[in-house]
């Protein structure tokens, strides 16, 4: 069965804004398996959520207190009680043009420490639980954190023309993560024959939602999840 997972929680176009409590309330209302959240750092290392590097005003969030930050701007502590029950995929953003690139990896590192202490609790959301990231370097420094944790490689349309499930399995991830262009049938083919889990994002299309789950994907990450939803039957 393909799974839906709301984008940011019920997607940048959702009923709430994007990776709110909020959000994540409202993707379970509308049917939605689990969620995809993005974490960063502020500036005292606390770890929140939230997509940009940036805030609406243009501050930094990096330089920014997590007590300076907008009270609709949740801890990720916070956004994983508020998922209960539910799927969740943890993106850990760490890219070179952003003010919080990570050569150290802490917000990897860190991350997976606090999902390992809930898992260690019994807590059932950690159950379904995937770290995922574009950064390899911030995927190893998870595993090596957090070994139980499943992690997954976002793959975006750079890395179009290279072997994806080759530089998967040398990573050492369980998943790759697909954006829907690279989300060919044959890839997803070669990754399944290989072991990996593929989720693909971020399908808003209902044809395109409806092959996906023809061809067995894990889930699929999605703006619309009463759209996905319907599609996927």
């Amino acid at each position: 069965m393909t799974l839906v997972l709301a984008h940011r929680g019920s997607g940048p176009f959702g009923p709430e804004p994007e990776n709110t409590l909020a959000a994540f309330a409202a993707a379970a209302e509308l049917g939605a398996d689990g969620v995809e959240l993005d974490v960063r750092r502020s500036r005292d290392r606390q770890l929140v959520v939230h997509h940009d590097a940036f805030l609406p005003d243009g501050r930094p969030i990096c330089e920014t207190a997590a007590s300076e930050l907008p009270s609709s701007l949740p801890s990720l502590a916070e956004a994983l009680d508020s998922c209960a029950q539910m799927i969740v995929n943890v993106e850990v953003k760490n890219s070179p043009p952003d003010p919080d690139v990570d050569p150290g990896q802490w917000v990897a590192s860190e991350t997976a420490r606090l999902l390992a202490e809930r898992v260690s609790a019994g807590e059932s959301l950690l159950q379904s639980l995937i770290v995922s990231s574009f950064s390899l370097g911030a995927l190893a420094a998870v595993r090596e954190a957090a070994p139980g944790l499943e992690t997954a490689w976002l793959a975006g349309m750079e890395e179009a023309g290279s072997d994806l499930v080759a530089t998967a399995q040398a990573a050492g991830v369980e998943g790759i993560h697909p954006s829907e262009w690279l989300a060919s049938d044959a890839l997803i083919e070669a990754a399944h024959a290989a072991g990996l889990a593929v989720r693909v994002w971020t399908v808003n299309d209902a044809a395109r939602l409806a092959h996906l789950g023809s061809l067995g994907v894990e889930a699929v990450i999605t703006n619309d999840v009463a759209l996905a939803r319907q599609a996927l039957g």
